[in-house]
């Protein structure tokens, strides 16, 4: 995927398991209108400030953090 660094860009993360799914970032910036889609889908928005060129995408849940490395491009 690939977006705006200015934030605004809608996307879906897809997981094997949003069991206990509390947050998601792209480039360490939180998802706004973060929501629980289905048991392996989370949607939202990106934000403002995350860096031009390749970001890590990150998902945080009750047993840690899960990064999924350069799957967004700030543009």
């Amino acid at each position: 995927n690939s977006g705006s660094h200015l934030g605004g860009t809608a996307v879906v993360v897809t997981v094997s398991d949003t069991d206990g799914v509390t947050s998601a970032a792209v480039g360490g910036k939180a998802l706004t209108s973060f929501a629980i889609v289905d048991h392996a889908n989370i949607s939202g928005t990106t934000s403002t400030g995350m860096a031009v060129g390749i970001n890590d995408v990150t998902v945080v849940n009750g047993a840690g953090t899960g990064t999924g490395v350069g799957l967004f491009t700030g543009t």
